[in-house]
This record gives C-alpha cells, sequence and structure tokens, in this order.
C-alpha cells in the first residue's frame, strides 16, 4: 500500500499516512492542533537493488535479484526465509480396520513387554 505524506494547514506538522491509491484523498485525519491536514507531493521511495556478489555454488558474479532468483532455482537451491512455501503437506497413509487392529495389538502387547 502507498505511503503518502501529509501536513497540517495550521501549524505545519507532518505526518504519513497508508493507503490504496484510490482513497488517497479521502477521510485524511486532522491534525493534533485542530487544523486540517493536506496530502504533499514527496519524492517516492525507490527500493535499491540487491549489491552484487559471488555464488558460492558455482562462482559467478550474481548482479540483480532476478539473477538472483534464477541462479537460486537453476541449482534447486531455495533462500532461507522463502522455504516454508515449497512444503508440502505430509499425507497420512491410510490403514484398514484390520491393519489399525494389528498395530493397536502389537502396541499393547510391547506395553505389557515393559511391566
Amino acid at each position: 500500500m502507498p505511503i503518502y505524506a501529509t501536513q497540517c494547514r495550521e501549524c505545519g506538522h507532518e505526518d504519513t499516512i497508508y493507503r490504496a491509491v484510490a482513497e488517497r484523498d479521502r477521510d485524511i485525519p486532522t491534525c493534533d492542533c485542530g487544523g486540517r491536514m493536506e496530502r504533499i507531493v514527496t519524492a517516492p521511495y525507490v527500493a535499491a537493488d540487491m549489491q552484487p556478489y559471488q555464488s558460492m555454488i558455482d562462482g559467478s558474479w550474481i548482479t540483480s535479484r532476478s539473477r538472483h532468483n534464477a541462479h537460486l532455482k537453476a541449482h534447486g537451491c531455495i533462500e532461507v526465509g522463502n522455504e516454508v512455501h515449497h512444503l508440502k503437506a505430509k499425507q497420512k497413509p491410510e490403514l484398514s480396520k484390520e491393519s489399525r487392529a494389528a498395530r493397536k495389538q502389537t502396541i499393547i502387547e510391547q506395553v505389557n513387554a515393559l511391566k
């Protein structure tokens, strides 16, 4: 969601608000002094790309985020912190009534053997 800068017409106090683009001028809060806040135009924030680094896998130079992602994918690697999306839930095997009964009996026998 974009960040917009606001400034009070009365006291000059500046603040930021987070809004969808379609709602950028809707319901702008009032200042603590009671004055009317208005949205002001400021320079946009542009996030820099990652710094170049040398791959520990094959020694090649990685110079951008897209190259980094492609390099990891090509070598079957997953970036720490992003691995949750790639894990799959393990499915429990379906057991028949006979299998469950046999497992239950085995467990009972093992517990009784401990006594």
